[in-house]
């Protein structure tokens, strides 16, 4: 018994009718009229929700009193497309019966809506009003009517379609796969399935209507034909794919001949009269017939499972448990049990792991012939991937010495300069003002050496970016002051630094920013003409991330030509290629590198025209 659910305004939910608001009658001659229902209302049994009666010649009517609680266009449908004969009774407003027509046996085309379940439009119905549904088919009967709201019943049709459409796809798909294994393979085995597959699936267009309304929707008639023929098209290559599946020409000659008889030869009979009047009949042998398959099958199965492969081993269990899962379906069309549309569904997608099996089947089939070449591939593929990243490492690792040589240059020739001075000041006796400066230049040198050193250590955090960065609230004027403390006298007299005050601190990795910032100021000063001053801003800058500090150095020099504002960026890239001016290429990387791990950014400015101008921003803590 299915429960009923109350018609909601705005709902997408079925009202679902059941008794009291529903009654049904068996017309067993199938004659009777509207006139002879309604003197025969004393007839009626109480309906549960769902009639599942199978295969059977007899029309059966059913009185549905519409609830409360309808809004809007209501629509009553009766799933399962391959219903023939729906006709539904509603009275007028002058009380007259009128007679409308649904079904399969009607050209989708003649249809009342574009549905491939009978349904009928009731406009917009009052509540107790009584309507009459004679339902006749040559195939499973089963009615559950539903009254749905317009909008809920366009919906529920297009999910239907596009999971049919997902279906056909997959089967089709895996008719192409199989159909490529056959010409792979040339075993013959791999066709038949190809064609189980492709029968079973448009089997299943056919039930759900799609070949009635895409193919045939003007011809119900040709539409219902091939639908019975393909039934038995999946029976006859059904039979042929278990028999091949199951090796039976080997020990099994009475399970053979079973599946040749049972399967094969009604496949072919039903092929050859899939007229509705011999359609019913062989349906229902087909399916009583075929239906100790599995309990039959048995000794296969287990003989299947002993060979020890594991495709063999997959096809043991998965046959079986294809039938189980179908089993209700097939019950139901023979009307063993209640037949619900639920089941049909269950049946159809339940077909796709016996296919995927025998692919699986496939593929380890040549899985041995391909193992070699894949492996060798493999590697070969290893091999050259190590080879490069040993290479890359070695060039990267190169190249850093080198950038590091290039950075250590200028402190050692600082402190070179100055114990040459010491030396000479020594023999002249010079004045301990003079010591005393070249004192605090070599102490300068070795400063900034030794930050060098610290970004020796901070490499590992510099190339993995889940190693997060050093988070200090730190003064950006003061870091700015630390750096041109550590310049030599001469660069620094050059520098002119303004601050703005009352400045936000920032947070960040005080010996990697200061590292960075001095990267770009060696550049301004390295590229400036000789005797021009190197200009520092800080102040408030705002950025699309929000409120920050903004760092700018102006030179006055030839400046970054157009076109080049992100190649500078790059790694062993300069503009002075010819090597006039010393260096490798790697402190603006680096700096690069270094502000935007801190979450800022530095670009190129192009409103100073003067020469070169670096703009940093950094997000305010």
């Amino acid at each position: 018994m299915l429960p009923a659910r109350p018609a909601v305004a705005g709902g997408f939910e079925p009202f679902l009718f059941q008794a009291p608001q529903a009654a049904w009658l068996r017309d067993a001659g199938g004659r009777l009229g509207i006139a002879d229902v309604l003197a025969n209302g004393a007839g009626f049994l109480p309906f549960d929700g769902s009639l599942s009666l199978g295969h059977t010649d007899a029309a059966y009517w059913l009185r549905l009193t519409l609830p409360d609680g309808m809004v809007g266009e209501q629509w009553l449908d009766v799933p399962l497309p391959v219903l023939d004969d729906v006709r539904l009774y509603q009275r007028d407003a002058d009380g007259i019966w009128l007679e409308r027509r649904g079904g399969s046996a009607l050209p989708f085309d003649a249809r009342e809506g574009p549905y491939r379940s009978a349904s009928f439009s009731l406009g917009q119905p009052r509540a107790g009003d009584v309507l009459y549904l004679r339902i006749r088919s040559s195939s499973a009967l089963t009615a559950i009517p539903r009254l749905w709201r317009a909008a809920a019943l366009r919906a529920e049709n297009e999910r239907q379609t596009l999971a049919a459409g997902a279906y056909l796809g997959i089967m089709a798909g895996m008719t192409v796969f199989s159909l490529a294994g056959w010409l792979t393979t040339r075993r013959s085995l791999y066709g038949v399935f190809a064609l189980f597959v492709a029968c079973s699936a448009l089997r299943w267009a056919a039930l759900d209507g799609l070949l009635g309304e895409y193919l045939f929707a003007q011809d119900a008639r040709l539409s219902l034909l091939v639908g019975n023929a393909l039934l038995g098209a999946q029976t006859l290559t059904g039979s042929w794919c278990q028999i091949r599946l199951l090796r039976l020409q080997h020990g099994f000659p009475w399970l053979l001949r079973y599946y040749r008889w049972c399967g094969m030869a009604l496949g072919a009979l039903a092929m050859a009269l899939p007229q509705p009047e011999y359609a019913g009949p062989l349906e229902l042998l087909l399916f009583v017939l075929l239906l100790p398959a599995p309990l039959l099958s048995i000794p296969a199965y287990a003989r299947l499972w002993g060979g020890g492969s594991l495709s063999e081993r997959l096809m043991a269990v998965a046959l079986p448990l294809h039938f189980c899962v179908m089993l209700p379906a097939i019950l139901g069309v023979i009307g063993w049990l209640p037949f619900l549309p639920g089941w049909a569904y269950l049946a159809r997608w339940a077909g796709l792991p016996v296919m995927l099996t025998l692919h699986v089947g496939i593929v380890l089939q040549m899985r041995d012939a391909e193992r070699a070449r894949d492996d060798a591939e493999r590697q070969a593929a290893m091999a050259l991937q190590v080879s490069r990243q040993d290479r890359a490492a070695r060039q990267e690792q190169q190249r850093f010495l080198e950038m590091m040589t290039h950075e250590v240059r200028t402190p050692m020739a600082v402190i070179d300069a100055a114990a040459h001075n010491l030396r000479l000041l020594d023999q002249v006796g010079g004045e301990p003002a003079l010591r005393e400066s070249r004192y605090r230049s070599i102490q300068q040198a070795v400063t900034r050496m030794r930050t060098l050193m610290e970004l020796i250590e901070a490499q590992e955090w510099l190339s993995d970016d889940n190693v997060p960065p050093g988070d200090e609230r730190l003064d950006l004027e003061r870091v700015t002051r630390e750096l041109l403390a550590s310049l030599d006298p001469a660069s620094a007299a050059r520098v002119v630094l303004t601050a703005e005050a009352g400045l936000a601190p920032f947070r960040g990795d005080a010996r990697l920013m200061y590292f960075a910032l001095l990267n770009l100021l060696d550049n301004a000063l390295k590229y400036a003409d000789p005797g021009t001053p190197v200009c520092i801003d800080i102040g408030a800058g705002t950025d699309a991330a929000g409120r920050g500090l903004s760092w700018r150095i102006r030179d006055h020099g030839p400046g970054i030509p157009a076109g080049k504002e992100d190649m500078i960026f790059d790694k062993y890239r300069r503009l002075d290629e010819a090597g006039t001016k010393p260096g490798l290429g790697l402190g603006l990387a680096l700096a690069r590198r270094i502000i935007e791990r801190q979450a800022g950014h530095v670009r190129v400015d192009r409103a100073w025209r003067d020469g070169a101008c670096f703009a940093v921003w950094l997000p305010a803590a």
